[in-house]
């Protein structure tokens, strides 16, 4: 099974994210990750957009995490994240184009754009961002 994540920048993953440190917050979404990495069936790929660095995290069963700087606004953090939602959404469909997944699993902001690419490219989304653990 393959899946392609959308996160979102937790703060309490900087670390992780940015240097490749354990994380000081946000387990649940760091074990789910890692939980991810374990299984041998299931490979993933996401993007997020980000302040800081742009590298590729690889994990051991194939799966990887791009993270791309957008510089742009970085002071107006509000502005920030307009762009950068903007950013991941046009990075989205390129990338769904040109790659097959099963699932489509948007986190906190993102489980809008997961339920709408899932439609755009007729594939099964998962959203985890409210109350309720929703199919789309």
């Amino acid at each position: 099974m393959r899946i392609f994540i959308l996160p979102d920048f937790f703060s309490g993953l900087t670390s992780w994210f940015v240097k490749g440190d354990e994380p000081k917050g946000m387990p649940a979404v760091y074990n789910f990750f890692k939980i991810l990495d374990e299984k041998e069936n299931i490979t993933f790929d996401g993007v997020l957009f980000n302040k800081y660095v742009t590298r590729t995290m690889h994990f051991e069963n194939g799966s990887k995490l791009e993270l791309k700087q957008v510089s742009v606004f970085k002071s107006i953090h509000l502005l920030w994240k307009l762009v950068a939602y903007i950013f991941t959404f046009f990075y989205s469909v390129r990338h769904l184009r040109q790659h097959k997944y099963n699932i489509i699993y948007g986190m906190a902001v993102f489980a809008p754009y997961a339920m709408l690419l899932g439609k755009l490219f007729k594939t099964k989304s998962k959203i985890l961002g409210g109350p309720l653990f929703m199919d789309s």
